[in-house]
């Protein structure tokens, strides 16, 4: 089943609202609602009809926040919907005590991501096909696997489940999934699964599990979960309403237990007090919900949420201090140490997580405005977030015109060294956020990639052809604030990309330049391998400082013939292969294998015995 499916098909079927502290006619008033469908809207349905508001505020009670869902409802099978209008998140294809050293390729670098691998100490720590693995790397050129076991604390639960991300902290590790079908008396959504372990002396411990009722997070591009101060920082989308036996039935997010082989809701995850209002009219409400968990020494997690409305669609960025929430014709500023909620106007939609910023008191956003056809670049005072009404746009946007591509062609972008770099076919744009000139950069090929290159510049990657087979071309650009933007350094490789994620590239500066590796793929018989299926190489380069240039130096090859064990979440939803720096230790994950490279001196390759996952 793909993830398509999955948000398409994963809707409860039926829930009564609770409310410990609830009042009888709120009671009375929800049962009312399922037993009128033709029933005109109610007097105190009025208040929820207006288009927008002046300022970002919070439902003033529980039974407020489920009066207003109860609306919806009521509204929703008035108007005789047959289906949910909720279009499903963005879906790859269907297919059958300690250290922790970054080795993960980080948008902001004070805020780790949730990843398919992180490190303890002398073990890498990997989440593949439903297991979590222990690899101790103490030994040069000899990995060897102390430990490995299922997600799922038990077998009934590792059905209908994708484990897709890890995070670490000290000795603890935490992987987070989503459930997609629950067993339950009561039918549910979906659930959020954050299972905590301890690793101890290559061995991993379990500890508890935390369920949260929910829908999809998953996205292409993004990660759902970042780790910030010590603390689990997650979004979480939950749909406010859901169609069941042709109805339409409010629906509050709750915490689960699993116990007799079956979920029961306990608590609501947020009230009334936590969940702001929609700044225009929802007709198909979502919480975009922000869940902050303080990890404990038993292995538990103290959570507390927040929550803004809005439609499906949304693009989320974490920085230091804030999760911000792109959805509609604004932008949502969550505060993590006050879990309040300020918002801004906004034009356009962004590309992705990449297309924020935050720098100090501002928040830069590029967007696209399809309409008018116009790259729009906002700088946006946070101090201002909380004066929506008077928000003025047209003094906070630089507008760029793009003379050679519609604006909406335009599908890669990063902020690098003071400029935010902007690609599509055969261009790249350089914005200085200095408010220079910009740079039109011509490359001829569609470019699929552009990362940082601490001390150097930026790296593009293009995608292009040779004798009419594919290949990647690998260009430094050197940029600044003050100066027109420069090709400097050049290399290529046969093939194509074998991971589009952020995370399945890493460079490692080091005096002088700096190593970097990328995995791809070679054409099979007219097709090219996809990261759910298939396993990539790794394609090595060194990068010097003085000069951009780029040095190919090896590529580590996978074995054809290993697939690996797989307990459950069978399809690489993030891929399976990274490029791993330790240290001065460089090692390639693989899928299910793992090998040591030598990249300090010729001959470069792998080194060593390779590690296979069992």
């Amino acid at each position: 089943m793909s993830k398509l499916d999955i948000n398409q098909k994963a809707f409860p079927s039926f829930r009564k609202v609770f409310l410990p502290t609830a009042t009888i006619a709120v009671c009375l008033f929800i049962w009312s609602c399922s037993k009128s469908e033709n029933k005109p809207q109610s007097a105190q349905c009025s208040q929820w009809n207006e288009p927008i508001y002046d300022s970002i505020k919070t439902f003033s009670s529980d039974v407020e926040f489920q009066q207003y869902l109860v609306c919806v409802a009521e509204r929703l099978n008035g108007e005789k919907q047959k289906s949910p209008a909720y279009p499903a998140a963005a879906a790859s294809p269907t297919l059958a005590g300690s250290t922790n050293t970054n080795i993960t390729n980080l948008q902001e670098s004070d805020v780790d991501e949730g990843g398919i691998v992180k490190n303890i100490g002398k073990f890498l720590i990997v989440l593949r096909k439903g297991r979590l693995y222990a690899l101790s790397i103490a030994t040069p050129g000899a990995p060897l696997q102390t430990d490995v076991v299922p997600v799922a604390a038990e077998q009934s639960l590792s059905k209908n489940v994708w484990y897709d991300e890890i995070l670490v902290r000290g000795d603890k590790i935490y992987v987070i999934g989503f459930r997609y079908a629950i067993s339950s008396d009561e039918p549910l959504a979906g659930a959020v699964e954050i299972s905590s372990f301890r690793m101890s002396d290559g061995k991993l411990i379990r500890g508890q599990a935390v369920y949260m009722e929910s829908n999809d997070y998953y996205s292409v591009r993004n990660y759902a979960t970042r780790m910030v101060d010590g603390k689990l920082v997650l979004y979480m989308p939950h749909y406010g309403v859901l169609y069941r036996n042709q109805r339409y039935i409010p629906n509050v997010p709750h915490y689960l237990s699993f116990n007799g082989g079956k979920f029961h809701r306990t608590r609501p995850i947020l009230g009334g007090n936590n969940v702001f209002m929609s700044l225009q009219r929802v007709n198909y409400p979502t919480l975009h919900t922000s869940v902050v968990c303080s990890p404990t020494d038993d292995l538990a997690l103290d959570c507390k949420a927040t929550s803004v409305l809005g439609s499906s669609f949304r693009k989320h960025y974490v920085s230091k201090t804030h999760m911000f929430v792109w959805n509609d014709k604004a932008v949502y500023a969550m505060d993590f140490k006050s879990m309040l909620v300020s918002a801004h106007r906004l034009e356009g939609s962004p590309i992705d997580q990449f297309s924020f910023k935050q720098e100090g008191n501002f928040l830069y956003i590029l967007t696209q405005n399809h309409e008018a056809d116009v790259l729009k670049l906002f700088r946006l005072p946070l101090l201002q977030f909380n004066a929506y009404a008077n928000q003025d746009l047209s003094l906070l946007a630089r507008d760029i015109r793009t003379t050679r591509h519609p604006a909406r062609t335009y599908s890669v972008n990063r902020f690098v060294d003071g400029n935010l770099l902007v690609g599509t076919l055969g261009e790249v744009l350089v914005i200085p956020l200095s408010g220079a000139p910009v740079s039109e950069v011509e490359l001829n090929e569609q470019v699929v990639r552009i990362e940082t290159l601490s001390g150097i510049g930026a790296l593009v990657i293009t995608e292009g052809k040779l004798n009419d087979q594919p290949q990647l071309n690998l260009q430094v650009l050197q940029v600044s604030q003050s100066s027109v933007a420069k090709l400097l350094g050049f290399s290529s490789i046969p093939g194509t990309q074998g991971e589009w994620r952020s995370h399945g590239f890493f460079f490692k500066p080091s005096p002088g330049g700096g190593v970097l590796g990328l995995p791809v793929v070679r054409m099979q018989s007219g097709v090219a391998h996809w990261s759910g299926t298939g396993t990539a190489n790794i394609a090595f380069f060194r990068a010097d400082s003085t000069r951009g240039a780029l040095t190919y130096l090896s590529v580590v090859a996978s074995s054809p013939t290993v697939s690996g064990v797989c307990e459950t979440s069978c399809t690489d939803w993030y891929g399976n292969t990274r490029p791993i720096f330790m240290d001065d230790r460089v090692f390639a994950l693989m899928g299910s294998e793992l090998q040591e490279v030598e990249l300090k001196n010729a001959p470069y390759g792998p080194v060593g015995a390779r590690l296979v996952l069992r």
